[in-house]
């Protein structure tokens, strides 16, 4: 076999595989961001718990919620509970302004983010039934975005997989 012949094979398959790489990679992204807004909505429903049936203070409750729930979301409330309260004399509302400066900035999506800020303004500054309110308004809020979120995610992860998979193809097909 032809020298030349064996380096084209080669180099195609190499621009193949980094095309397919790239794809999935961003494709890979894509769903992760929508499991951290699923991980969010558990956070909320978990904070909720917490307020509502163990009766626990905000700051507790929220490192409980982010320790059950995991992730970026979950180190999200960790980071928050520990910065809010009497110790800290810190709002919800700040602790979560700081505490965003620890997660990755795009690991949460915006509208997730936007959900929270709502709700920490209205948290620790009411009693737990309105804060309950409040919290579980925002878990709608996340559902109904979710759901919509979810059929984007969805198709842009296939559309990201096709992409990079038939743009290397293309490339190949130009330098061969």
């Amino acid at each position: 076999m032809d020298v030349t012949l064996c380096a084209k094979v080669l180099g195609s398959g190499l621009v193949l595989g980094a095309g397919a790489l790239a794809g999935y990679t961003a494709a890979k992204a894509t769903e992760e961001r929508l499991k951290e807004l699923e991980r969010l909505e558990i956070c909320l429903i978990n904070l909720s718990t917490e307020i509502s049936y163990f009766l626990s203070p905000l700051p507790k409750a929220l490192v409980k919620a982010g320790q059950k729930s995991g992730g970026e979301a979950g180190r999200l409330f960790v980071e928050m509970g520990n910065l809010v309260g009497m110790g800290r004399r810190k709002t919800p509302d700040e602790a979560l302004e700081e505490a965003l400066v620890s997660i990755r900035e795009d690991s949460i999506p915006r509208f997730g983010l936007e959900t929270l800020r709502d709700l920490a303004k209205n948290l620790g500054g009411t009693g737990h039934r309105e804060q309950i309110r409040y919290i579980e308004g925002s878990i709608e809020r996340l559902k109904d975005h979710r759901r919509l979120f979810e059929e984007e995610s969805r198709k842009k992860a296939r559309l990201y997989r096709y992409l990079g998979l038939l743009g290397a193809l293309s490339t190949v097909i130009v330098l061969i």
